[in-house]
C-alpha cells in the first residue's frame, strides 16, 4: 500500500490564509493498493476550486469545460473582458478509480473511471444563467489492452475505447449534455531496431463533444520514436554474459 498527497495554490499573496485556502486551489490524494505482484489499484480524491474551468477542461465536452458558462448577450460582450461569456466559479469533488492487470507475460489490461460533483459559487449577473449552488455531476471513463512482443521482439498493440467528461445531469439545464460520445483508439508501435519505432495509429470519436447529430470522426496517421535508452543496448548484454567483450589494456 502506498500512499500520497499534494495541495497546490494559485495566489498573488501566499503570507494571506484566504488567498491559501479560499482562492483557486486544488488539493489530490491518492491510496494505492497491490494485492499481487499482477494487480494495481488506485482510488483518487481531489478537491478544487474553478474560476470556471475546471481541471478537465478541453478533454470533453464544452459543458463540461464551463458547466456553469453563460453566454452574454452582445451589448454586453464587454464582461468580462470582451469574452462574452460568464463564467461562474465551482467548487469540484472529484473521484477516482484505476485499475491494471497483467494477466499474462505479453498481456496487460485496464482502466480508469471518474466522476465529479461540481457546485457554482456564485450567480450569473444576468436572468437565465446558473444560480449559486447549483450542482453538475460529470462522468468519464476509459478500458484498454495492450499487447507486448507481438509480432517481434519490442512490438506492441494497444487498444482503448473509453467516454470522454461529460455533464450527466446539471441544475443549470442548459449545461446538461444530452448526448454521448464514444473514443476508439488502436495503435501498434512496431520496432525497426534498438533505437527506432514506427507507430501508427487510428482514432474514432462518435458524436464529438456529446453533440446530438454531430458527424463521428476518424483519424489515421504514423510516427517514428526515438528510445534513447537503447543506446547502450549492447554494452549491457556483454556484461550479462559475464563480460566476454574485450577488455581494456
Amino acid at each position: 500500500v502506498s500512499w500520497g498527497a499534494s495541495y497546490l495554490v494559485k495566489s498573488n499573496d501566499f503570507t494571506s490564509s484566504k488567498d491559501l485556502f479560499n482562492g483557486r486551489y486544488r488539493a489530490l490524494t491518492q491510496v494505492t493498493l497491490t494485492p499481487t505482484p499482477k494487480l494495481g489499484i488506485a482510488l483518487t480524491y481531489g478537491r478544487h476550486n474553478s474560476d470556471g474551468l475546471p481541471r478537465w477542461a478541453g478533454t470533453g465536452s464544452d459543458n463540461s469545460s464551463f458547466p456553469f458558462v453563460y453566454l452574454l448577450t452582445a451589448s454586453y460582450r464587454n464582461f468580462p473582458a470582451g469574452t462574452g461569456i460568464n463564467r461562474i466559479g465551482a467548487n469540484v469533488n472529484d473521484f477516482g478509480l484505476g485499475v491494471r492487470y497483467q494477466a499474462t507475460k505479453q498481456i496487460t489490461v485496464g482502466g480508469w473511471f471518474g466522476y465529479s460533483m461540481a457546485t457554482a459559487v456564485d450567480n450569473a449577473q444576468f436572468a437565465g444563467g446558473a444560480n449559486e449552488g447549483d450542482d453538475a455531476r460529470i462522468m468519464y471513463w476509459a478500458a484498454g489492452m495492450k499487447v507486448q512482443d507481438l509480432g517481434r521482439r519490442g512490438n506492441q498493440l494497444g487498444f482503448l475505447v473509453g467516454m470522454p467528461p461529460k455533464v450527466i445531469d446539471n441544475d443549470y439545464t442548459a449545461g446538461e449534455d444530452t448526448s454521448t460520445s464514444y473514443h476508439f483508439e488502436l495503435t501498434y508501435r512496431h520496432r525497426i531496431n534498438n533505437r527506432v519505432y514506427l507507430q501508427p495509429g487510428f482514432y474514432f470519436v462518435t458524436s464529438p463533444g456529446h453533440v446530438a447529430g454531430a458527424a463521428a470522426r476518424a483519424v489515421g496517421g504514423a510516427r517514428p520514436r526515438l528510445d534513447r535508452r537503447a543506446r547502450n543496448g549492447p554494452c549491457r548484454r556483454t556484461a550479462a554474459r559475464g563480460g566476454r567483450g574485450r577488455q581494456p589494456p
